[in-house]
């Protein structure tokens, strides 16, 4: 073999070798949805389709993600299902929130409501007060 055969096949092993030993990176965005006057930060995996760590379905235009907790309260059973809908087409995201409480029939509770979301690492700043005329 020729030394610039033993060149190239030394570059090819080196690079595999480096390459395999690099961690995994994760394709991430971060979303910072208002509610009120606070941000809520929501960290999303498009590699594991995770949102905060918690599974989730993505797509090109929407990422949804569904939080059930099930927890004893006054002789029932309550089981609160949290959805968070976003938008990627118009950075909205919904959040449906239901209760169910097994053992009290008619109880129960929900709402839906919708949030302005920005991608970046950080809040949006918050706008400029109002001018005021003298």
């Amino acid at each position: 073999m020729n030394s610039t055969a033993k060149i190239v096949v030394f570059a090819v092993c080196a690079l595999t070798t480096l390459t395999a030993s690099w961690p995994a990176r994760a394709e991430t965005i971060t979303l910072w949805c208002k509610f009120g006057e606070q941000f809520q930060k929501y960290s999303v995996d498009l590699t594991r389709s995770t949102v905060n760590d918690a599974p989730a379905t993505i797509t090109a235009t929407r990422i949804i993600m569904a939080l059930t907790t099930t927890t004893p309260w006054q002789g029932a059973i309550v089981t609160n299902v949290n959805y968070y809908i976003f938008d990627r087409v118009t950075d909205i995201m919904t959040h449906k929130f239901s209760s169910e409480y097994r053992g009290r029939p008619g109880d129960g509770d929900g709402y839906e409501a919708t949030h302005k979301c920005t991608e970046g690492n950080s809040p949006p700043p918050p706008p400029p007060p109002p001018i005021t005329q003298f």
